[in-house]
């Protein structure tokens, strides 16, 4: 064990890097120390300010792409509907035409100018 310590030099009360400068019992009355401190949380103010800035253009583009969504979701809903409206619009006319042919049948009929024939021309 004496040799270990002799390898590290001489003892003494006193570390060997004393300088000039005074030693302080509590590091927080240490100026270098308030300065790191400071730095630290100015850089760490810095980068939560970007985070805060990069989150808010982040939820702008989320926005903008929800936006987009809806409009899209509701110009399909509005050419769904618009289909929809053109084969009921086209049902009901042929539903129609049908009922006016029926009656020019039934009216010709009526009055004897079309006889109807109950037979089959093919046989």
């Amino acid at each position: 064990m004496a040799r270990r310590l002799a390898s590290h030099g001489p003892i003494s009360a006193e570390p060997a890097n004393v300088d000039d400068q005074p030693q302080y019992a509590n590091p927080y009355h240490d100026p270098d120390y308030a300065k790191c401190i400071i730095a630290k949380w100015a850089s760490e103010a810095a980068i939560n300010e970007e985070q805060k800035l990069a989150r808010r253009e982040a939820r702008k583009v989320l926005q903008a792409a929800e936006k987009q969504r809806r409009r899209a979701a509701v110009e399909a809903a509005m050419q769904r509907k618009a289909a929809q409206k053109a084969a009921w619009m086209l049902k009901r006319e042929r539903k129609a035409a049908r009922r006016v042919a029926g009656n020019l049948i039934r009216d010709a009929s009526a009055a004897g100018g079309i006889e109807q024939d109950d037979r089959d021309d093919d046989a």
